[in-house]
C-alpha cells in the first residue's frame, strides 16, 4: 500500500499541497529498516511543523537570531541537492557480497555524526555551499519531501550492499571521506537536527 504524505510549498494551511508518495518498506536489513523508519518520521515531522503556520510565521526569524523555518528547509534542500547525486552513484557501485558485513562508521563519519547529533545543542556553522541563499525557493517544503522520497528509495537500493566499501567526498568539505553508511546516516541525522530546530523556531514565533 502506498502512503501519501501531503506537503505544501511554504505553509500547509495557506498554499496548494503536493502529494508526496512514500513507497512501502521492503528492506530486509534491520539497520536500513530502522533508517527508513527515521525517514518516514522526518516526513511526518515536516508536515506537523508547517501545518497551521501563517506565511509570516513561516519566514519569521526567531527573536534570538538564526534561520526562519523557511530558511531551515532551504538549507536542507540545498544540502540534499548536493549529496543525493553522489549517494545515488555510490549505491550503484557498492559491492554486494554474499555475506554483508556490519556497518562501521569511518573516522570522519563518526566525527560528523557526533557533531550534528540532535542532542548536541552546540551551534555549528554550515559550510558556505550548504547555506540558504537570499531567497527561499517556492514550495521548499515540497522539495524537501521529494528528497525524503529519494532517500527512501536509496535505502531500498542499498539493501544488500556493503555500507563500508565505497567512499565519497563531502560536497563541501573536500578532505572528508565518508563510506556509504556514513553518508546515508549523516543526511538523516542532519535532517533530524534541523527539524528539531524548526520545532523550536515554531514555538518561538508562536509565542510572539
Amino acid at each position: 500500500m502506498r502512503r501519501t504524505v501531503r506537503g505544501d510549498g511554504r505553509a500547509a494551511s495557506h498554499h496548494q499541497h503536493e502529494d508526496i508518495a512514500v513507497t512501502p518498506n521492503s528492506i530486509r536489513s534491520p539497520l536500513l529498516c530502522d533508517w527508513r523508519a527515521d525517514v518516514d518520521a522526518l516526513v511526518a515531522r515536516a508536515a506537523a511543523v508547517t501545518t497551521g503556520l501563517t506565511p509570516a510565521q513561516f519566514v519569521q526569524r526567531p527573536a534570538d537570531g538564526g534561520w526562519s523555518i523557511a530558511e531551515v528547509f532551504e538549507h536542507l534542500v540545498v544540502t540534499d541537492g548536493l549529496y543525493l547525486p553522489k549517494l545515488e552513484q555510490l549505491v550503484m557501485r557498492a559491492p554486494r557480497p554474499a555475506s554483508v558485513p556490519a556497518w562501521t562508521p569511518g573516522f570522519f563519519g563518526r566525527w560528523l555524526l557526533k557533531a550534528i547529533d540532535p542532542s548536541n545543542t552546540a551551534k555549528t556553522n554550515s559550510p558556505p555551499a550548504f547555506r540558504p541563499g537570499p531567497a527561499v525557493r517556492p514550495k521548499v517544503v515540497g522539495a524537501f519531501l521529494d528528497h525524503m522520497a529519494r532517500y527512501a528509495s536509496l535505502l531500498e537500493a542499498a539493501d544488500g550492499a556493503d555500507l563500508n566499501a565505497p567512499r565519497m567526498g563531502s560536497p563541501a568539505l573536500f578532505l572528508i571521506r565518508l563510506n556509504l553508511g556514513d553518508a546515508l546516516r549523516v543526511q538523516i541525522v542532519h535532517a533530524q537536527r534541523h527539524l528539531g530546530q524548526c520545532e523550536r523556531v515554531r514555538r518561538s514565533v508562536a509565542a510572539e
